[in-house]
């Protein structure tokens, strides 16, 4: 973990806690796709597989013990939704009805 920059550690600690990409953009004032770039780049500094991976690494790197038992039960629980996920649809839902996209801007607070 200290090879990782100070947004990629925040990151991390997000992630751990369970937060989806969106959520964390939301709190970091980032688009999703920002979020998706830095997790990338952490894979790849950590040699992690998935998310699973890097919440792991983010736990055992914690000198708290506190700490690290917060992290483990959020861990434990994500781990827990997965496997009794049985609704789970891994492509996105066709549409059959035309919709119309309207243009506009977004306010977005920060």
């Amino acid at each position: 973990m200290d090879q990782l920059t100070k947004t990629e550690t925040k990151i991390a600690h997000h992630i751990a806690k369970g937060y989806v990409f969106k959520e964390i953009a939301d709190k970091l004032c980032v688009s999703t796709h920002t979020i998706h770039t830095h997790t990338k780049n952490i894979r790849k500094k950590l040699n992690a597989r998935n998310i699973a991976d890097i919440t792991r690494m983010y736990i055992l790197s914690l000198d708290d013990p506190r700490k690290v038992l917060f992290a483990l039960v959020f861990a434990v629980m994500q781990i827990a939704m997965v496997l009794t996920s049985t609704d789970f649809e891994a492509r996105k839902p066709v549409n059959r009805v035309a919709s119309r996209t309207v243009k506009g801007r977004r306010k977005i607070e920060c």
